[in-house]
């Protein structure tokens, strides 16, 4: 009987951590989304909107800063509209849009113009800082994450269409440094749990094997 009542135990350990593991592989994150009215390649005067995510329970937004690509400048950038209070700065390497700090839960969204997007991208990074009105910041950088699977610290991209008219891409010619560094890469199978993940549950296999072997010497 009371080994029944430790396999049980060792079950319901084991259980626990791969229950931990299997939440832990696809956290629901509030990230930074990016569209535009016109997403092509070339185009001129092309407004993009932004919707920023409130995470903090205890702070509002404040503020998020924008890191332009190689190839557009500050000065290629306008603001269109936001939340009340609002403006846009620029920075030496791309744009800030600040103003009183939202509610607390409250998204942010607002937009710019772009005079132009260059020719031949297929991917335009958006790479961003969020801050909260207590100073905390949430830094949206990484151009190979996805944000559309929701990874961490995926940085926001516009996907482009092919300006009309346009000739095929020479397969020859490598493409611009910043577009493919831009390109997603969704993290598929064990490589998408992080590391703190995997140590969590294998602690728990540990000690549900030395209970096994307590058990069994016990019973010798």
């Amino acid at each position: 009987m009371e080994l029944r009542r430790v396999g049980m135990r060792v079950a319901a350990t084991t259980g626990a951590a791969f229950a931990v593991l299997a939440m832990s592989g696809g956290p629901a994150l509030a990230h930074v989304k990016v569209s535009a009215d016109k997403p092509e390649a070339g185009a001129v005067g092309v407004t993009v909107t932004f919707s920023a995510g409130a995470e903090s329970k205890t702070a509002g937004i404040a503020s998020l800063r924008t890191i332009l690509p190689q190839g557009i400048t500050p000065a290629d950038v306008t603001y269109v509209s936001g939340p009340p209070g609002w403006s846009l700065s620029q920075q030496p390497d791309g744009f800030s849009v600040t103003g009183p700090p939202l509610q607390v839960g409250e998204d942010a969204a607002y937009a710019v113009r772009l005079a132009k997007i260059p020719a031949g991208w297929t991917t335009l990074p958006l790479k961003t800082v969020q801050r909260y009105g207590d100073g905390e910041e949430e830094q949206w950088l990484d151009t190979t994450k996805s944000v559309a699977k929701e990874e961490p610290n995926a940085a926001p991209a516009l996907a482009l269409q092919a300006a009309a008219g346009a000739q095929p891409a020479d397969p020859a010619q490598p493409a611009p440094a910043q577009n493919n560094a831009a390109q997603t890469q969704p993290q598929s199978g064990f490589g998408q749990y992080p590391t703190t993940v995997w140590i969590a549950a294998g602690g728990a296999v540990a000690i549900a094997l030395a209970l096994i072997l307590w058990v069994r010497s016990r019973m010798i």
